[in-house]
């Protein structure tokens, strides 16, 4: 049973404690400078994504002995309700243990890729879980903490992201639950927000973490866009969050940075909700994604010279107001993957040559479109920005390899990040932009 007192001690312990810290040195509070981003996602790892995995969900399914459909279990709120929670925290914990392998940080590295993101839920704490909320800790936490520390075994640099808060911020599945967003309609839900908050800033604040823990994100993609309420209790939780993380910092010589995303309205929105001094210490996180709505009608072409025309007008705004700006999630696929009704009008390249695996996984057209959509975005996003986090490092569904960061590199759409065969102004070459 939850109730508000307890989340009032919690945060009052919490605070205790950051406030007995002993001061840092003038040395340990030196900023650092501000390395270039080029990163993956970590999806469906932390937070269970059955889109991203229907694979594994058949075959949890079918472990179960349980009849119900697949199609019937869209997150975890549903995963909760339909399986026993003590077999299905077996099943999660053995799942996160398999899905980053050594050997998984070992390619990322030898990718030349430099960060890695690591969605988490609030639910990876058990006593955060409010009676009627049928989601399953599992051992996350644990196993959250031990993962960052594999990262920066293989020296990559680590970006946690909040994706999932109490009743949901965007009623998406990287939220926990879809189709509901409640968490602007209880006190319970942003007590407990705040909680989880400061519990990811008390670890990985700590030395331990030092130099891999970069930044920490304290909501990923909530709805200001569309959820007039979301937008309004943001104005209250994006500056108390900024607030706790900046006085542990301060405490511990600390240097995390702060992120939020731009809940789909611009990071200019949010600007007047921070001091200047603190803008400085925040990295801006947005998602662009050319495949839904509108987009999904646009041409090979059309869509890369959106790309193009975006990150000059819009990327500015942002750095000219954060000390960085992320785009911490794009795609480089078409809509509806090679199936879709995508043009694909771009004129031939021979810049990349594919393996005969990598064509009969797509056609030469789709995998050129592919490589240059991926080395336009890599450009931009270096060029505008202090870089990129790409949707996913990888996918257990078949036919959707496009998502895939590590089929990229298998397949040979995306090679050598520091040599682009494309040109160094791939608007200008391409489309004369």
């Amino acid at each position: 049973m939850v109730s508000p007192w307890s989340f009032l001690l919690l945060t009052l312990q919490l605070t205790l404690t950051v406030l007995a810290l002993p001061p840092p040195s003038a040395e340990q509070l030196e900023p650092r400078a501000l390395a270039r981003v080029r990163g993956v996602n970590l999806g469906h790892y932390f937070v269970l994504e059955p889109w991203m995995a229907p694979l594994w969900m058949q075959s949890l399914v079918a472990q179960s002995g349980k009849s119900v459909s697949v199609s019937n279990i869209k997150d975890e709120w549903t995963m909760g309700q339909v399986f026993d929670k003590t077999w299905l925290a077996g099943k999660i914990n053995a799942h996160i243990d398999s899905w980053i392998t050594d050997a998984d940080w070992s390619a990322m590295r030898a990718a030349k890729l430099t960060h890695v993101r690591i969605p988490v839920p609030y639910y990876a704490f058990p006593d955060l879980i409010a009676t009627g909320e049928p989601y399953v800790a599992a051992d996350r936490w644990n196993k959250l903490k031990a993962s960052v520390l594999k990262a920066k075994s293989h020296g990559l640099k680590v970006w946690i992201s909040f994706h999932a808060l109490p009743g949901s911020q965007n009623g998406q599945d990287s939220s926990g639950r879809t189709g509901v967003i409640d968490w602007p309609n209880s006190q319970s839900h942003y007590n407990r927000s705040m909680v989880s908050w400061q519990r990811f800033v008390d670890e990985f604040t700590k030395p331990a973490y030092r130099g891999t823990v970069e930044v920490l994100e304290c909501i990923n993609e909530p709805k200001a866009n569309t959820d007039p309420a979301v937008r309004t209790l943001l104005k209250t939780y994006l500056p108390a969050a900024n607030k706790y993380l900046q006085t542990v910092n301060a405490q511990r010589g600390s240097n995390v940075r702060f992120s939020q995303h731009d809940g789909w309205i611009g990071g200019s929105t949010w600007s007047s909700l921070y001091s200047a001094s603190d803008r400085t210490k925040m990295t801006m996180d947005l998602h662009w994604y050319y495949v839904f709505g509108s987009d999904s009608t646009l041409t090979d072409s059309q869509r890369m010279q959106k790309v193009c025309n975006s990150a000059r007008t819009k990327l500015p705004i942002n750095t000219n107001l954060y000390g960085q700006v992320v785009i911490g999630e794009f795609s480089i696929g078409a809509p509806a993957g090679v199936s879709g009704t995508a043009a694909r009008d771009l004129r031939k390249s021979n810049a990349v040559t594919f393996s005969a695996d990598a064509l009969k996984l797509y056609p030469q057209a789709y995998l050129e479109f592919l490589s240059t959509n991926f080395r336009l975005q890599q450009q931009l996003y270096e060029t505008f920005a202090g870089g990129w986090i790409q949707w996913t490092w990888k996918m257990d569904r078949k036919g959707w390899h496009e998502w895939s960061y590590s089929d990229g590199l298998k397949y040979g759409w995306i090679g050598d990040l520091d040599r682009n065969p494309y040109g160094s102004n791939m608007c200008k070459s391409l489309f004369g932009i």
